[in-house]
């Protein structure tokens, strides 16, 4: 800045040390306040004006100020203050938020503050009085989550008074359990993975750490509740720490307290993770250019515990398990362990269980939860593979680990499915626990109920580069494509062009497992839409106008100015070039652990969208659990809400639940739509297949006469001289305390109920058409259960006329050929018969000049009316 200085002194905090005092008090749980108190001075409007039209420039002005002409600048006098944070703070409710002012600040004004109060949600603290810092420590407690304004008044000693505002972001936490520290597990029996050398590469021994978080009240562990953690590649998700947690992700993502419930009903929840953790040391010799010789260095190499072998990360589970059960033996505890094993934690601690029991070993568990398993295999969509592998992104690596080779039904990398088959094998081999209850909580619905289209867009890449009169030089366009129901059907195609030379690449699937398109069952879904989103820090579609988001989301770029001035650059670059870019994903939320495989389901139909929610699978042998829950809509994976939270909290507290499949709906009752009196009229009811089997009476309405029933049917008639009526036939299920109802016709429509009106004052034109339309008293809509015509069919006589007929029998369209009187009929038809026709008399003049002539309708009311 030309000519600027500032008065000379020693106060001035160091940015070094400036940020060494905010870490210091976040450390202590604090939040500092900063605040600037100073006189400075700017450049006048007029200066400003002067310099922006050229009139003047900063050596005329600073000459200008030197001299006696008026000074180019002025006084001015701020005063500010606000938290100090990079991110949100983070708190639970109604829990005070610990704030310091005073030491990170500037003092340089003439003027002192004599008085400084700190207001939030009509409550008021004073920091400042008379001149003096009395309260530099003072805190507020928040309810909510979201922005919050902290207002700072400063009364000067002229008087004068000054507001600032601070907006700060507060994040309500659920309050958790006092727990005790990480602990690391090491497991007690090796195992050496399907591709691994002898040694393992280093150690064949599995590492797990765990984190107790005791129940209310609990002093000890005393009633474990293990929770494991799933398909975690890299270690992402912590046990608490840092976003997306195993914590937030119990708690559905902070939507949910489902942790405090967990304590509230005693449980010490024991979260077990899986980390990278050091198995060897590599090192390697090389000639160091500057130093002129050989130069040795050590790397150290790390299993990825969350993505390692299943089998492994058993083997930890069962030291844990074995340390429990010896903590409470020593705490006096008579509890047993209660296991939910998330995603491939279900698949861990079934392996874990079965072979314990297999080798004799106690674990002591009575409950084991399969939470959203993939017990028949998990999926990624493979037209998205191709992509991830034909781009070399980081996501291959995944797909490349033996955990993800194990559990993904369609692969790219390893399309022999060596490891697959070799898991399958294992899991066929061993089966599941024995001397646990074992329930599946899924999140795939068991309605049949698909996610997206088979064989459609997923995503879709298309970038032009350098667009010119004769096209553009440079086109680079990928599609992948969605499963289908069976056949060859292509799943990913590449195009690229620089200028005159093309390649195009494209990859087919072949499926005749009869199995239908698995990336659109039904299951626990995978929101990869969410991804891509996260990842590019911008919505899709991305487009030329958000890209420059993407790229300072590629770069984190955080500083405003330089956010602007990156996506300003790239704004450039996209149009000096003429180039464009187009990214979306059309399908965001493919099937990721379909149904039939959260449930092991081993019915005899194959097709994964088969409907499951018309029997209990249990009862069925259908599938290997002794209950499970299973939402009315597929949900993300690993999704624990408000809906099946209780069920499961009913089971660990010892109370069996049944599956929570609506067996009866009023559409389980089959018959005609109509009791006639010409005619059989039985009605049956769909019961399902169930354990114990259920007794069912039946009634009707008062115009119905039962003739007999049994079970699961009734035959009726209606009552001597009934028609035009409705009724209904209802039957009980004594074990379910639940009445079905069936809204039917009784007898054959009266014509005496048809009472045809001129619905307007217009009168039929020849040789111009006229709507007509005969409106029934039926019943409301949703009584029936049936379409628009309510059952019933209706028959038009219509003399000397063109007719247009229309599949919604109610209508037709009029065309007259002559005027003179016209004779209108209409009768209705339901499955017992039908009425005599109604007729009504039109006049049908010549068109007049009124313009048109207009629509005409016969309205058929009910009597009354």
């Amino acid at each position: 800045m030309y000519d600027a200085r500032a008065t000379p002194t020693n106060k001035h905090i160091a940015l070094k040390d400036f940020n060494k005092l905010v870490t210091h008090y976040q450390n202590q749980g604090t939040i500092p306040v900063g605040f600037l108190h100073l006189d400075f001075t700017q450049f006048t409007n007029t200066a400003l004006t002067d310099l922006e039209e050229d009139r003047t420039t900063i050596n005329l002005l600073a000459t200008r100020n030197r001299a006696t002409t008026a000074s180019p600048y002025e006084n001015k006098h701020l005063f500010l203050a606000s938290p100090i944070t990079e991110s949100s703070i983070k708190t639970p409710e109604n829990t005070p938020v610990n704030f310091q002012f005073g030491t990170l600040g500037v003092q340089q004004a003439t003027t002192n503050i004599t008085t400084l109060q700190v207001m939030y949600n009509n409550v008021t603290k004073t920091i400042i009085q008379n001149g003096t810092l009395t309260q530099p420590n003072f805190s507020f407690s928040f309810t909510s989550s979201g922005l919050k304004i902290l207002q700072f008044k400063a009364i000067l000693n002229n008087n004068q008074q000054l507001i600032s505002n601070a907006t700060i972001n507060i994040t309500i936490q659920n309050v958790l359990a006092k727990s005790n520290a990480i602990k690391d597990i090491f497991a007690t029996q090796a195992f050496r993975g399907y591709d691994e050398p002898t040694d393992c590469n280093g150690n064949c021994f599995g590492k797990g750490e765990y984190q107790v978080f005791l129940g209310d009240g609990n002093t000890q562990l005393t009633k474990p509740l293990i929770i494991l953690d799933g398909f975690d590649p890299g270690d992402e998700r912590k046990i608490r720490e840092g976003e997306g947690s195993i914590v937030q992700l119990i708690d559905n993502d902070f939507k949910e307290k489902n942790m405090k419930k967990f304590s509230d009903e005693g449980f010490d929840v024991v979260i077990l993770n899986f980390p990278k953790y050091e198995i060897a040391d590599e090192s390697f010799t090389f000639w160091h250019p500057l130093a002129n010789q050989k130069i040795t260095v050590v790397n150290k190499i790390y299993r990825d515990g969350g993505a390692d072998y299943v089998e492994r990360n058993a083997n930890v589970l069962k030291a844990l398990i074995n340390k429990l059960n010896g903590e409470l033996a020593t705490n006096g505890s008579t509890e047993k362990l209660k296991i939910i094993g998330p995603s491939m934690g279900g698949l861990i601690s079934r392996v874990a269980l079965t072979q314990m029991e297999q080798a004799n070993q106690n674990h002591n568990t009575d409950i084991w939860v399969s939470f959203d398993s993939p017990h028949l295999g998990a999926n990624i969509p493979i037209g998205l593979q191709y992509f991830f592998n034909f781009m070399e992104l980081d996501q291959i690596e995944m797909l490349k680990s033996p955990a993800a080779r194990q559990m993904l039904i369609t692969q790219v990398v390893e399309p022999t499915y060596i490891t697959r088959n070799t898991f399958k094998n294992l899991l066929n081999t061993l089966g599941f626990p024995q001397q646990t209850r074992n329930l599946a909580l899924i999140n795939g619905s068991t309605s049949g109920s698909i996610q997206g289209t088979p064989k459609g867009v997923e995503l879709d890449l298309n970038v032009k580069v350098v667009g010119t009169l004769f096209g553009s030089l440079g086109r680079y366009k990928i599609k992948t494509f969605a499963t289908h129901n069976g056949g060859r059907h292509k799943i990913f195609e590449r195009y690229k062009r620089i200028t005159f030379f093309k390649n195009t690449k494209s990859a087919y699937l072949i499926d005749n497992s009869g199995r239908g398109s698995l990336d659109n069952a039904p299951g626990g879904t995978f929101d990869m839409k969410n991804t891509f989103e996260e990842a590019l820090g911008t919505k899709l579609p991305l487009t030329n106008s958000n890209l420059g988001v993407a790229v300072n989301a590629a770069l984190d770029v955080r500083d405003g100015v330089s956010r602007w001035l990156v996506d300003a650059f790239v704004q450039f670059l996209l149009f000096r070039f003429n180039s464009s870019i187009y990214l979306n994903l059309h399908q965001g939320l493919p099937s990721f652990i379909p149904t039939k495989s959260a449930l092991a389901f081993t019915g005899t139909n194959k097709l994964w969208r088969e409907r499951l929610d018309n029997r209990n699978l249990v009862c069925t042998g259908e599938i290997p659990f002794d209950s499970y829950y299973a939402p009315n809509n597929n949900e993300e994976h690993i999704t624990l809400n408000s809906n099946n939270i209780p069920w499961v909290l009913k089971e660990l507290n010892g109370n069996p639940q049944q599956p929570n499949v609506n067996l009866f709906k009023n559409d389980n009752i089959n018959g005609d739509l109509a009791v006639c009196d010409n005619k059989t009229n039985t009605y049956t009811l769909n019961i399902p297949n169930t354990c114990s089997g259920f007794n069912v009476t039946w009634s009707s309405s008062n115009n119905i006469d039962i003739l007999y029933s049994t079970n699961n049917s009734v035959t009726v008639k209606p009552i001597n001289g009934t028609s035009d009526i409705i009724g209904h036939i209802s039957a009980y299920v004594v074990e379910k305390n639940i009445t079905l109802d069936k809204v039917v016709w009784v007898g054959v429509p009266d014509p005496n109920f048809l009472s045809i009106n001129v619905g307007n004052s217009y009168n039929f034109y020849a040789n111009q058409w006229t709507k007509l339309r005969v409106i029934h008293p039926a019943p409301p809509m949703e009584l029936m259960g049936n379409t628009l015509n309510y059952g019933l069919t209706y028959e038009w006589s219509v003399p000397n006329s063109q007719v247009r007929n229309f599949s919604d029998t109610s209508s037709i369209d009029v065309n007259p050929y002559s005027t003179g009187q016209l004779n209108v009929g209409v009768k209705m038809y339901n499955q017992c018969g039908c009425t005599d026709f109604k007729y009504q008399m039109f006049n049908v003049t010549s068109q007049s000049s009124g313009g048109g002539g207009g629509g005409h309708t016969i309205i058929v009311k009910p009597r009354g009316n």
